[in-house]
């Protein structure tokens, strides 16, 4: 065995009550699993990329995407309503889903109304593009007309919030500039909206500077609407205030490794620390990351096609604990007539450390509608008296061996 493996026992386990553990395994044991030292990997850890060193410090760094959008999207409004007083603003009607089903609010195919026109917002952040060493803007699922797809946009204004380190620019798009298709998922999310600084621009200022003038001037018809700096936003803002001071409260990955990066460039790390463990395993296999060109799979070891997915352990408002592993390219009757993959790798991402699991890839995924092209979820809670950390782990490790998977081994913090 190689020396860096440990044989250990997950505490998670030995700190359940005796009856949830008789409820659960049939009986007292322990079961135990392969567990790596965080120390073996610190070389991909420790590499948080461009982008987190470039927003540290940030007022809105401490956001998830999703929540740091949300807010931004909320800034848009707030700026547009006093810019235009005199004008009804409105909220957009959800409408319903190519199922039938009602969307959430979320889910609309416009954020607002102004003055009678809907209007969509989009907010992005630099960021650092490896291959062709450029800073860039990059927003996507934007659902502008599409032979054969769409004849209409579902909008009537479309408003970018570009979130730099020092400055959020607000800017009216002119629904040209930068747009591009995003292959295969042009059809149901929408084409993508991508603008960098050139290869000139080594610096983000100069970068950033070549980007707003791509977009304002030139070919570019896009309208600038404010520049707010990144330091007046705690105290311009209400809604921002209380969603730092509620991020405050929650400090369950504060200082955990990969919690500052971004979730696809958290991906690639788990994904390489997901390799590296598969060639620990197995030293005498010829292991290759994406070997010949495969974008389905993430390494090949020997013939067999690995792919690996990962999500991050969220607490949800009941207490509970949630992870959804996403964009699985299962079987799917008239879709795809067999797996994309020989072996399926699930990586639980949590305040304790890093889960793998293995399996064939037969589970019972959710169906998603349209998203289906892009693959299916998986998702699992924990019960919802399951509100510690340990427990709910314990909780989802249960349903996933249940389902077929295998724990294969662990990284702990």
């Amino acid at each position: 065995m190689h020396r860096a493996l440990q044989l250990g026992v997950y505490s998670g386990f030995r700190r359940l009550p005796s009856s949830r553990w008789s409820l659960r395994f049939g009986g007292r044991r322990e079961l135990q699993q392969l567990v790596f030292p965080a120390a073996d990997f610190r070389h991909i850890l420790d590499d948080a990329g461009k982008v987190c060193d470039l927003y540290a410090g940030h007022p809105l760094s401490g956001l998830s995407p999703h929540k740091r959008g949300l807010l931004l999207q909320n800034l848009c409004k707030t700026v547009l309503a006093s810019a235009h007083p005199h004008l009804q603003l409105e909220e957009p009607v959800s409408g319903r889903c190519v199922n039938g089903q009602r969307r959430t609010a979320q889910q609309a195919l416009w954020d607002w109304t102004l003055g009678g026109r809907k209007a969509e917002c989009k907010s992005c952040r630099l960021g650092w593009m490896a291959s062709n060493h450029v800073w860039a803007i990059n927003v996507s699922a934007v659902k502008l007309p599409l032979p054969g797809v769409r004849t209409l946009v579902p909008f009537d204004d479309l408003y970018l919030v570009v979130d730099t380190p020092d400055v959020i620019h607000i800017l009216k798009h002119d629904l040209r500039t930068g747009v591009s298709t995003a292959g295969s998922e042009t059809a149901v999310r929408g084409q993508k909206i991508c603008v960098s600084g050139g290869r000139g621009a080594a610096h983000w200022r100069d970068a950033r500077t070549a980007i707003l003038r791509k977009l304002c001037a030139g070919r570019g018809q896009c309208e600038m609407i404010a520049e707010i700096p990144v330091s007046d936003i705690p105290e311009s803002d209400q809604s921002l205030q209380a969603a730092l001071s509620q991020e405050e409260k929650d400090k369950m990955y504060q200082g955990i490794p990969l919690s500052r990066m971004t979730p696809s460039l958290r991906a690639l790390r788990i994904e390489q620390i997901g390799c590296e463990i598969d060639r620990k395993l197995n030293p005498r296999c010829s292991i290759f990351r994406q070997a010949g060109g495969d974008p389905q799979v993430d390494w090949l070891r020997d013939d067999v096609r690995v792919e690996l997915k990962h999500t991050k352990a969220v607490q949800m408002k009941s207490g509970s604990w949630r992870v959804c592993f996403s964009k699985i390219k299962c079987a799917v009757d008239g879709l795809r007539e067999t797996k994309a993959f020989d072996e399926l790798w699930l990586a639980v991402y949590s305040p304790l450390g890093i889960d793998f699991f293995k399996s064939n890839g037969d589970l019972p995924y959710t169906s998603v509608g349209v998203r289906e092209a892009f693959g299916n979820d998986l998702d699992i809670r924990s019960h919802a008296h399951e509100t510690e950390l340990r427990a709910a782990l314990c909780s989802i490790r249960w349903q996933l061996e249940r389902m077929g998977c295998c724990l294969t081994a662990s990284v702990r913090w």
